[in-house]
């Protein structure tokens, strides 16, 4: 047997006894399976500790920054104190490219008026909001609970105005959460 056919037959008993669907490739489904085992890895101080040794090397490779585009960097930062540094990295990739450098919270399709994602948009009124852009009625429910578990909003309080997920705390708390 190969290492490709041992590792493939690896795979399909894992799913079997997980009761997933048996295709032996370790994919999404087989992944969030793996989740649920495994312990999540250790959690160590703040890996990112020098901010203007920070803020320095984004500014050579970027440009001058605005004072929002840095306030956007704290806030996430903060929410992913204790992470490693290179899912710190992930997270700010992901936010710059999901807020088109701008680093604060964006409306889907911030250019366009309400009234075009009213009519445009099947979800709406729960369209894209935030670094990520959260949508549908279920992740802002998820969204709602993850914020009054950390003391940011009250139960209940994101669902009565979506628009709390665009305060960068809020915004930074759900950009955290998804990537985890």
């Amino acid at each position: 047997m190969t290492r490709e056919q041992a590792n493939e037959a690896f795979v399909r008993s894992f799913q079997r006894r997980v009761g997933i669907g048996e295709d032996g490739w370790a994919g999404v489904e087989t992944d969030t399976a793996l989740d649920r085992i495994l312990p999540p890895p250790p959690v160590k101080e703040s890996c990112l500790t020098d901010l203007a040794a920070f803020f320095a090397s984004v500014r050579s490779s970027f440009g001058p920054l605005k004072t929002p585009q840095v306030e956007g960097f704290e806030a996430i930062l903060k929410a992913m104190t204790g992470w490693p540094l290179s899912w710190q990295a992930y997270g700010l990739a992901t936010a710059w490219h999901e807020t088109g450098e701008k680093m604060q919270p964006v409306r889907e399709a911030h250019w366009l008026s309400e009234a075009w994602r009213k009519e445009n948009l099947r979800y709406w009124p729960h369209y894209g909001r935030g670094y990520v852009q959260i949508t549908w009625l279920k992740n802002y429910e998820w969204l709602d609970g993850a914020s009054a578990a950390a003391g940011l909003t009250k139960p209940g309080e994101i669902l009565a105005d979506l628009d709390l997920a665009m305060r960068p705390d809020i915004a930074a708390l759900a950009l955290r959460l998804g990537l985890e």
